[in-house]
């Protein structure tokens, strides 16, 4: 699997950014937000703090979540001790959900051995296996997990064709405006992508909102 170099961009950057170019509009894109690239901090657990607290708000909203609960564990940091010892009435001020508080709890005490907090494990696991690992705690989905191995170990070919984000964009884009949405449509307009679907989605967040997004 590919290691990630926290804070460094993928070693498959360029290479996709070539492969991708064949494709006319990412071509523009990749021209329009040419500094743009995907990072990672190499912190699984706080990936996925944020995935939870992101779910089914805007972006602005999940970063205010994030913000307070950072001011919640300022000496020790957001780990899952610390987090587990707030009390439920602490994260309901700072405005999370009981379903959220619920799923921080399951998440944390998932992550309490410490060899899951470590990036290493996780980027010794294929992505079928880092799927099935996540969406094993409660709270963690689908979409969550895809997130995790987009921003967290920086798989190269990640697709989650139901993010409203991507869906918008293919809408905009590529004309796959049918509702319900045409999933078979955009699992097949993305096949030329692989095996860099991670980097065409990206590029495709960049052109909805170009302030880069980080999980």
């Amino acid at each position: 699997m590919p290691h990630v170099n926290p804070a460094l961009e993928p070693s498959y950057w360029e290479e996709a950014k070539q492969h991708l170019r064949r494709d006319s509009i990412l071509a523009r894109l990749m021209d329009d937000y040419p500094d743009s690239i995907l990072r990672s901090h190499g912190d699984p657990f706080r990936t996925l703090v944020k995935a939870i607290l992101g779910q089914q708000v805007s972006v602005a909203s999940a970063q205010s979540l994030w913000n307070r609960l950072l001011a919640l564990c300022p000496d020790d940091g957001l780990h899952p001790v610390p987090l587990l010892a707030l009390e439920d009435e602490q994260l309901r001020l700072c405005g999370i959900s009981r379903q959220k508080r619920l799923y921080l709890s399951h998440l944390s005490t998932f992550f309490l051995p410490s060899e899951r907090r470590s990036i290493d494990y996780w980027n010794d696991c294929t992505d079928a296996e880092v799927m099935q690992h996540l969406t094993s705690i409660k709270g963690i989905g689908r979409w969550s997990a895809e997130m995790f191995l987009i921003f967290c170990v920086q798989r190269p070919d990640i697709f989650p064709v139901r993010d409203i984000g991507l869906q918008r964009a293919l809408a905009r884009y590529y004309g796959i405006t049918a509702k319900p949405f045409d999933v078979e449509r955009a699992e097949l307009l993305a096949q030329s992508w692989q095996p860099y679907r991670t980097v065409a989605l990206w590029y495709l967040w960049r052109a909805l909102d170009p302030i880069e997004v980080q999980y």
